[in-house]
């Protein structure tokens, strides 16, 4: 049961790893591509050279390039000389920023007066002496609009060196990925507010696969039974760890619902980090196939250990006011005996109104 595994098939997480997933794999082919042609663009102008001219220009590539570029919407950027500020910018980087393409001069300046305070560091990591040649970088940053709002970029950059080892420069890729980041804050929005509310509540949810006999816990489930948030548990381990005189019952519940499709049970359980007795209350479902055969457990544990405590406190209350009461009317009932026995009338009237103004019995305890 590897924690936190499989949630992405069962939540909207699913639609943001999908995303990443398709952006990625995209970005990857367009940087093949580009590579691709500008290789070829190399070795063409490199046999231009050796031939006298004779090689006529590649224009096919050439156009082709372009028109990759352009379908892309993707911004792209080069750093010609890493010692100078000078810079070029493509006609989408201009336009990503809501400027008309050289709108103004493109260099280290502008670039980082762009880029979010906070980000400003990266540009100075771009140009590290100790990045290596020809290995791909990739890093998220904001960049300011001519709206004075900041938008989310994707950027993946390769530093190149002349051959004589002497001028280094950097070309990248920026893409505009606001609306995965917004969605991604969202999704962590929801994703901690929901991991608050379990943690005041004392509930944690599990899901299990029976196929795959893989299971998943979120992080409150793991602390209401002192296990470490990266250990495994199976089935078996977890009957282990609930008390022995609630095993039978709780392993009744669980095959109930197969049945029924669901369960509710309250039970007991041996913290693992201090042996610990808590009570647990569980509810849980079935989900079937069209074969009417299982494919996922799924419910909620909520540690009721002090709910459970206060019950029984009030129980223990209430029996002991029973047990007073039921001494009250012992009492009462003697010294109606008592005053029957005397003689004097008088007094044995005035006793007996005395005993009628005692209560019969003593206000319950409410729960």
């Amino acid at each position: 049961m590897e924690r936190g595994r499989f949630i992405v098939h069962l939540t909207t997480v699913s639609e943001k790893d999908w995303v990443m997933r398709e952006s990625e794999r995209f970005k990857q082919d367009l940087l093949k591509e580009v590579d691709r042609l500008q290789q070829k663009l190399t070795d063409l102008q490199a046999l231009r050279t050796t031939s006298g001219g004779m090689v006529e220009p590649p224009d096919q590539d050439e156009d082709r390039l372009r028109r990759f570029v352009r379908c892309t919407n993707d911004g792209y950027w080069e750093w010609p000389d890493l010692s100078q500020g000078h810079q070029w910018w493509s006609p989408q980087l201009y336009t990503l920023l809501g400027y008309e393409p050289g709108a103004f001069e493109a260099n280290a300046q502008a670039l980082e007066e762009h880029m979010h305070p906070m980000d400003r560091q990266i540009l100075k990591h771009m140009c590290k002496a100790e990045n290596q040649v020809l290995m791909p970088y990739a890093t998220d940053f904001r960049l300011r609009t001519r709206t004075c709002k900041y938008v989310w970029v994707h950027s993946k950059w390769m530093i190149f060196e002349d051959p004589d080892g002497g001028r280094r420069s950097l070309a990248g890729a920026i893409r505009d990925i606001t609306e995965t980041k917004e969605r991604e804050m969202e999704i962590w929005a929801m994703k901690r507010s929901l991991e608050d509310s379990q943690r005041i509540a004392k509930m944690g949810n599990w899901k299990w696969y029976p196929n795959s006999q893989i299971s998943w816990w979120s992080d409150e489930l793991y602390r209401i039974h002192g296990i470490p948030l990266n250990q495994q548990i199976d089935y078996d381990q977890y009957m282990v760890q609930t008390h022995p005189d609630d095993r039978e019952m709780l392993e009744q519940a669980i095959s109930g619902s197969l049945r029924t499709g669901a369960y509710e049970c309250d039970y007991r359980i041996h913290r693992a980090d201090n042996h610990e007795v808590r009570y647990i209350h569980a509810r849980g479902e079935v989900i079937f196939d069209r074969r009417k055969t299982p494919v996922l457990h799924q419910g909620i544990a909520m540690d009721v250990t002090e709910l459970r405590i206060a019950h029984n406190k009030l129980e223990n209350l209430q029996q002991n006011q029973r047990e007073m009461t039921a001494s009250m009317d012992q009492v009462k009932d003697r010294l109606i005996e008592l005053a029957n026995a005397i003689d004097d009338t008088a007094t044995q009237k005035h006793l007996l109104q005395i005993i009628s103004q005692l209560p019969s019995y003593a206000e319950p305890v409410k729960g």
